[in-house]
């Protein structure tokens, strides 16, 4: 089986370095590089939902679902949690082959009325600033101009896919869903996250993690212990599903 895993905003595929301490046995990680970071760094980042949908999906059908076909489970955290909703849409439409199962992480329901928060436009001064304030780029990183001077472009844009992003209704998934959200996220409240149910007509798990938004990040913090431990029995029930084995648990869980 295969965990396909996609960024969350200005990060590239190294943010899922350390998952390999986690994944078990029998799964490939495969983390997805989105254009314009790290070794893409050179070509032009999208700034809107759809074709950074349609171009990883075309690339998924291309590179892996008819070279090298296998089960495989999507993951992806905050925008990558949307790209994960969007692109399994995007496959279902394409007649390709659907994950096992999709996971997501600190990301709202699709269809949440929540306001966008302009950060994308702001000046820079006041971009750094909020920043800082959602604390999932390093105090050294903000402060070093030249790390800077690459990062916020890449902020900037992966953020306004997130603050464009119109929900459009389609069928609801069969496809099982399982929703990650930290119990200290202010941003992502685990209240809400139920709300996913309504994408799918298959199980949707909430799985609240202790921890704020950055549950996911290689920090040794107890929200990343907690999120690690969770995430490796589901993958192990997802392996264990793609073998024929036992069905999905129910749809929430502490």
């Amino acid at each position: 089986m295969r965990l396909i895993a996609l960024p969350y905003a200005g990060r590239g595929a190294s943010a899922f370095g350390h998952f390999a301490s986690f994944v078990p046995e029998g799964i490939e990680l495969l983390a997805v590089q989105f254009p314009g970071r790290e070794d893409r760094l050179a070509e032009p980042r999208f700034t809107s939902i759809d074709p950074l949908v349609a171009a990883v999906a075309e690339a998924f059908v291309r590179d892996l679902l008819h070279a090298e076909p296998l089960p495989y489970v999507l993951f992806g955290h905050s925008l990558g949690g949307l790209v994960a909703f969007e692109l399994t849409r995007d496959l279902r439409r394409r007649g390709a082959t659907l994950p096992i199962e999709v996971l997501i992480s600190g990301r709202l329901p699709p269809d949440h009325d929540a306001p966008p928060l302009g950060l994308h436009r702001l000046p820079e001064d006041a971009f750094r600033r909020s920043m800082r304030e959602l604390a999932g780029t390093p105090e050294e990183v903000l402060r070093n101009e030249d790390l800077m001077g690459i990062l916020s472009p890449i902020l900037r844009d992966d953020l306004e896919i997130c603050e464009t992003y119109v929900f459009r209704p389609e069928a609801p998934l069969e496809v099982p869903l399982t929703v990650y959200g930290g119990i200290d996220d202010a941003s992502v409240p685990t209240e809400i996250l139920p709300g996913w149910a309504r994408q799918s007509r298959k199980e949707c798990t909430v799985r609240p993690v202790q921890g704020t938004h950055w549950f996911v990040n290689s920090d040794g913090s107890k929200g990343e212990r907690a999120f690690a431990k969770l995430f490796r029995e589901d993958l192990v029930r997802c392996l264990a599903r793609s073998r024929g084995g036992p069905p999905a648990r129910p749809g929430w869980e502490s």
